[in-house]
């Protein structure tokens, strides 16, 4: 248990810096 919640918290760390950086370049693209 202790081990999937560790992977599910890596997970969605990576993913949200995923988005971010997506977010993060489509608003300097235009600019």
């Amino acid at each position: 248990a202790l081990y999937a919640l560790a992977a599910l918290t890596i997970v969605g760390s990576l993913v949200a810096l995923r988005v971010s950086r997506s977010s993060a370049v489509k608003v300097a693209g235009p600019a």
